[in-house]
């Protein structure tokens, strides 16, 4: 057995085994929250999707598409529609749902520790008025929609 193929095996050992159906999950999961997102920021902006459209720049064709149910979304789409529908600047942050159930990714903590602050550091910029329908929460000022 070569070299690499020792490190490889290695690693999966530390890692463990991840199932495809776990990863076909999260992304699953993540594809529907951005479309939830878009649908109630959208609804509450009043803004059609023609207006939508002109003030993104998108295809009104594509924006329907992407509104029609859950998809892979690019994050400059993402970025524009949300931007256009409330103002809002898309932040994001990481979770390691592994890690809490016991899983090792690392072996030094404290470097994974300083490398998860960095990451989870406040990116939402509010570039507009908060509108009525967004709360904001948290230190971090982290903007969240409510529920309608």
């Amino acid at each position: 057995m070569s070299t690499s193929a020792t490190t490889t095996d290695n690693k999966r050992t530390r890692l463990g085994e991840i199932p495809s159906a776990e990863f076909s999950y999260i992304c699953s999961r993540n594809q529907h929250q951005a479309h939830n997102l878009l649908l109630r920021a959208i609804k509450n902006s009043g803004l059609s999707q023609k207006q939508i459209s002109q003030l993104t720049g998108i295809d009104e064709a594509v924006l329907s598409r992407l509104l029609s149910r859950p998809r892979n979304i690019e994050l400059n789409t993402l970025s524009k529609i949300l931007y256009a529908a409330c103002g809002a600047a898309l932040g994001l942050s990481l979770s390691f749902p592994k890690q809490q159930a016991g899983w090792v990714f690392r072996s030094n903590s404290q470097q994974q520790d300083n490398w998860e602050n960095r990451v989870t550091a406040d990116v939402v910029k509010h570039i507009k008025p908060i509108p009525s329908y967004l709360t904001t929460a948290g230190p971090q000022n982290i903007v969240e929609l409510r529920n309608a």
